[in-house]
């Protein structure tokens, strides 16, 4: 029963870090689109101009995604610019892992019922 407690401690605080990695990857996002549509129009529109809610489509979020994944940022000549997008990056990395992490023990949850 020990372990079946620290599993589902373990979760939940995982569970937590997602909810406020999410939050935190969503303000930066906003923070990038708008940015890249103030200082740097042309990559903002090859991207569709997405924008944090509107303008959000499938196509956009796989174009942004493809972007980001490629480091396209590298190549803005924006020091803060790439950094926020490197940070971007990584936070989606890690939302990534944490994602897998929590599946993980949710999954070892259902079996030890």
């Amino acid at each position: 029963m020990a372990s079946n407690d620290a599993i589902g401690t373990a979760f939940l605080v995982v569970f937590a870090a997602q909810g406020l990695g999410t939050i935190v990857y969503l303000v930066n996002v906003g923070r990038l689109f708008r940015r890249m549509k103030a200082q740097h129009t042309s990559v903002h529109e090859s991207l569709g101009r997405p924008l944090l809610f509107a303008n959000n489509t499938p196509r956009n979020n796989l174009l942004f995604l493809r972007w980001l994944w490629a480091r396209g940022f590298e190549s803005l000549g924006d020091a803060d610019s790439v950094a926020l997008a490197a940070m971007v990056r990584s936070l989606l990395v890690w939302l990534l892992y944490g994602f897998a992490a929590m599946a993980t023990l949710f999954a070892i949850m259902m079996v030890t019922l």
